[in-house]
């Protein structure tokens, strides 16, 4: 069995301080008072970061400022989210370097990089500008699908905007255009906006299913803007909670770098799914993926990330696609790793399929596998030891609760919990006892109370009789050991369905309001430590006021981040 690694940010850290070209390094705790920037007692390093520090937000972090934030010589990563509002980002020189991660989003006026200033933006990442410029000899790579400009898009001298995974988009929706640069953007160096806003990853529109009418992929009211996807020019979401089958006739083709995300569930049916020409599949954590075939070729890209469902009869990867598998897949049928092609990850494959029925002569292999008999590869356990179906975590009275579900289970001795933060690594803080061999569904639930408080990490580790063990992605959570109204956070944050409260307090009702940014009220609800969560569904994408009052009615207001 495959051991993974958690996720623990502290290792990072300290990396980063032996770099010595930066100075201290801030990590933004919260502990002041609560999401201002400019509070000093929020960081780690006790005063608001000055323009050479190493400046970290973690997950569930949720930080404002009113006003500019124009260093040279930073170095800054954004796990949670920043909010500038109508204020600037700006960084230069060769040693300033912004990250927003995976999990992180940005909320700004303009995002700038100037002299040698370089800028990486995940895959997953959340940025929401009305300008975005590079000049001088700045890059920026962008994997994000899509990151959202407003107003004005300039790339300037020898600048460039680039996507190393081939899947980065930027949804310019202006018409304040300059494209002045050799390094071009997406590869795109003409000065006439058309030219690299029509189609494909530098601008390609978006369609997003809203199952308005049921599950039918060729109904154009199902798609926010209506119309039926053309997956040739479009980026395709399929939001988490939503089932799409498709039921249009032919093969469903993405191509021309255009980016297919999936956090529901898809049904393709008899249908190939086809992705050409550097366009991207996207899959979330939730996402279930059912059918006929997937087949990645002309540089086509890939991820499967730990937790997806998928299940097809054949994979094929060609010319000189890259697949990324952390989740353990079914092929039933056919699985095919051709040309310069290669398959990759920490997952695994469970193929069915005939020996003949399978070939590796790609030259990336099947996870580090060249050997052209399937017999030879290692390609991971056809039957998973312990089916996991959920894993929740959330702050209930002061403590922690932790809530799994297995489907089946086999020579499943234990389960422990883990507990890590920011400023130390993870520490066992639970053990449950499993179910040796199982075939039905199990719940399983534990709570305990930190010593510490601030930003904590949830691990659910599996452990075997034999010892081999299993760990779960990493949840985090914003916990403090008293009560108070000003504790409560949201979370997920961004959220695209639904948002859940931290740290209410039992047999405590409380009020729920939802602002727009220019004070309108959108949504309201009551809530309570047994019922604590929202529909937010039906709310536009964007930024919003949440507050919460109590029966006293104290208040707390939190920043969302609606997706």
């Amino acid at each position: 069995m495959r051991r993974r690694l958690g996720i623990i940010y502290f290792i990072l850290f300290v990396s980063f301080v032996l770099n010595d070209a930066y100075g201290q390094t801030c990590i933004f705790l919260g502990t002041g008072d609560g999401a201002s920037w400019s509070d000093g007692n929020n960081w780690s390093c006790g005063s608001q970061p000055s323009v050479t520090d190493i400046i970290v937000i973690p997950i569930g972090m949720n930080v404002t400022h009113n006003a500019d934030i124009n260093y040279t010589g930073t170095n800054i990563t954004i796990y949670g989210s920043l909010d500038l509002g109508d204020k600037k980002l700006k960084l230069k020189g060769a040693s300033s370097t912004l990250t927003i991660a995976s999990t992180g989003s940005l909320t700004a006026k303009e995002l700038a990089f100037e002299s040698s200033s370089v800028g990486t933006i995940e895959s997953g990442a959340t940025v929401v500008v009305k300008d975005f410029k590079t000049k001088n000899t700045s890059t920026v790579d962008i994997d994000a699908a899509c990151i959202t400009v407003t107003n004005k898009v300039e790339n300037k001298d020898a600048a460039s905007m680039t996507s190393s995974s081939g899947s980065g988009c930027i949804d310019f929706t202006g018409t304040n255009y300059t494209n002045s640069s050799s390094g071009g953007i997406f590869g795109c160096t003409s000065a006439t906006q058309a030219d690299c806003f029509s189609a494909g990853g530098s601008g390609s529109s978006d369609k997003i299913f809203n199952g308005s009418t049921g599950t039918s992929w060729n109904t154009a009211a199902n798609w926010t803007p209506s119309g039926v996807p053309d997956p040739t020019t479009e980026n395709v979401t399929i939001p988490e909670g939503l089932t799409v089958v498709y039921d249009k006739n032919g093969n469903l083709e993405f191509k021309n770098a255009t980016v297919f995300t999936i956090c529901g569930t898809i049904i393709t049916g008899e249908a190939h799914l086809h992705m050409k020409d550097n366009s991207h599949i996207e899959l979330c954590p939730t996402a279930v993926f059912s059918g006929h075939e997937i087949k990645l070729q002309d540089q086509a890209t890939g991820n499967i990330p730990d937790g997806a469902a998928v299940e097809v009869e054949q994979i094929e990867v060609k010319g000189t696609g890259v697949f990324t598998i952390d989740a353990c897949v079914t092929v039933t049928e056919e699985l095919k790793n051709k040309d310069d092609g290669t398959i990759l990850g920490g997952g695994c494959i469970d193929y069915q399929g005939p020996d003949n029925k399978f070939e590796n002569s790609g030259t990336g292999g099947i996870f580090n596998c060249v050997e052209v008999n399937v017999g030879d590869c290692e390609l991971g356990p056809s039957l998973l030891p312990v089916e996991m179906t959920s894993f929740e975590a959330e702050i209930v009275n002061n403590e922690i609760i932790v809530n799994w579900e297995t489907l089946s289970e086999i020579n499943n001795s234990h389960f422990e919990v883990w507990l890590g933060s920011d400023i130390g690594g993870f520490n066992l803080v639970k053990t449950v006892d499993g179910a040796g061999s199982s075939s039905e569904i199990i719940e399983y639930s534990t709570s305990f109370k930190p010593e510490l408080s601030g930003v904590m990490y949830v691990r659910l580790r599996q452990v075997d009789f034999n010892g081999d063990y299993v760990d779960s992605r990493v949840l985090a959570l914003n916990y403090s050991p008293d009560y108070s109204i000003e504790a409560i956070t949201l979370y997920p944050n961004p959220s695209r369905n639904s948002i859940g409260f931290t740290n209410l307090k039992n047999e405590e009702d409380y009020q729920v309001s939802i602002y727009s940014i220019a004070g309108d009220l959108i949504n309201s609800a009551s809530i309570n430590a047994m019922a604590n969560k929202i529909d937010i569904s039906k709310i536009e994408s964007g930024s919003y006021i949440v507050r919460v009052s109590d029966s006293l009615l104290n208040q707390s207001s939190v920043r969302l981040f609606k997706i």
